[in-house]
């Protein structure tokens, strides 16, 4: 026996979220900067693997920036109609 209702599932959201991950690479890159003009300093310091995790953030935000235009792309395919056979 169910203690709640079943309540149906919602449609997901469809929401841009590109400025978001455009907005991490610009701090990413901010702060590789910041590393990179005073990396001896870090990098004496023990901390020379900083720089790399900037990078790595880069390289994940333009990764992220991919993965949405195609799943955009790809929702946008699954809303129109198909076209009738007879069209073609």
């Amino acid at each position: 026996m169910r203690r709640y209702p079943h309540r149906p599932v919602p449609e997901p959201l469809d929401t841009n979220s590109v400025p978001v991950v455009l907005t991490g690479i610009a701090l990413w890159v901010v702060a590789g900067l910041i590393l990179l003009l005073r990396h001896a300093q870090f990098a004496r310091a023990g901390h020379g693997w900083w720089l790399w995790t900037c990078v790595a953030g880069i390289v994940i935000g333009f990764a992220l920036i991919g993965y949405e235009v195609h799943r955009r792309a790809r929702r946008r395919s699954a809303e129109k109609p198909a076209e009738p056979a007879s069209a073609r």
